[in-house]
């Protein structure tokens, strides 16, 4: 196996894998790490990192293998690691969050041709330092809940549930238009470079200034310098339906509801919640700080 990091570039990844294969290198198998909340490239969510598994594995005829990935439960570290701390949208970093995350990610590559398999990085460390959020023991040795996202082999493993996200906002519930948005950005930002003659201040410039605001959302398109997409929402925009009739409108079969909470005292919220449990549809409610942008990955879907 040759195995690089660079997960969030596939152009790279491609580059060096064919290169190789040019000199003759002997590859079995292609290996790609991937940590999504370091959020390098923007590289937060689970189908970015299938894409380029994917166009990887097409590309150059091999299987590819995760050799490393982690997700922190909790945002209390220090260290050589200490800003890989953003959370995938739906994960909150805490021990259950870290459960769900690694559990939903051996699910979707189970369900992905291209990968051969997945490693879990450094497991076994206990006590503090630098990897403590990441391990799979907590500082006293005790399992953490992640352990038994291992225990279903591939086979029996459930491909995962599509993300739906919502806003709750002053005891409405807001859908954020996540795919719009990513769409209209995609659409306006190959615009910009066109028309800028690629990347430069005069660009830079243009979309920190910009306002674009689509379904109520505004789109800060600075964020895509890193990859990313970011939604604020513009309170006087925001269109929203009866929340019922939102949720009567997901499929519990193949649809997950992520709920970004800014106030954990909304009484909407454990209305929502139960509406949820009663129809069998899985609902995570993810707290948000007050004023910080919704982020999600802008590329690779």
């Amino acid at each position: 196996m040759l195995h690089i990091a660079h997960w969030w570039d596939v152009d790279f990844v491609t580059a060096f894998f064919q290169f190789m294969l040019s000199q003759e290198i002997r590859v079995d198998y292609a290996g790609l790490s991937y940590f999504p909340s370091s959020n390098i490239g923007g590289s937060l969510q689970i189908e970015q990192f299938g894409h380029v598994a994917t166009v990887l594995h097409d590309v150059i005829q091999r299987p590819v293998i995760v050799p490393e990935t982690a997700y922190p439960s909790t945002a209390d570290f220090k260290g050589q690691f200490a800003r890989w701390k953003k959370e995938v949208p739906g994960y909150p970093l805490t021990p259950d969050g870290q459960r769900r995350w690694f559990s939903d990610f051996i699910d979707y590559c189970a369900h992905q041709p291209a990968i051969s398999a997945v490693y879990y990085w450094s497991p076994e460390w206990s006590g503090e330092g630098m990897w403590k959020a990441m391990a799979m023991f907590d500082p006293d040795g005790q399992a953490r809940a992640a352990w038994s996202a291992f225990a279903p082999p591939r086979e029996q493993r459930s491909k995962p549930k599509t993300s739906v996200f919502f806003e709750l906002i002053d005891s409405e519930l807001c859908a954020v238009p996540v795919d719009e948005a990513r769409q209209t950005s995609a659409d306006i930002l190959a615009e910009k470079l066109r028309h800028f003659g690629g990347l430069n201040v005069d660009y830079i410039k243009d979309i920190s200034a910009a306002e674009i605001v689509v379904c109520g959302y505004q789109v800060v398109l600075r964020a895509s310098l890193s990859g990313n997409l970011d939604l604020i929402a513009k309170r006087e925009s925001v269109a929203s339906s009866s929340w019922k009739l939102q949720m009567d409108q997901l499929n519990p079969t193949n649809q997950r509801m992520v709920l970004f909470t800014r106030d954990p005292a909304d009484a909407l919220l454990p209305q929502v919640l139960a509406s949820a449990a009663k129809i069998g549809l899985e609902a995570v409610a993810h707290p948000v700080p007050k004023g910080q942008a919704l982020r999600f990955g802008l590329s690779g879907f």
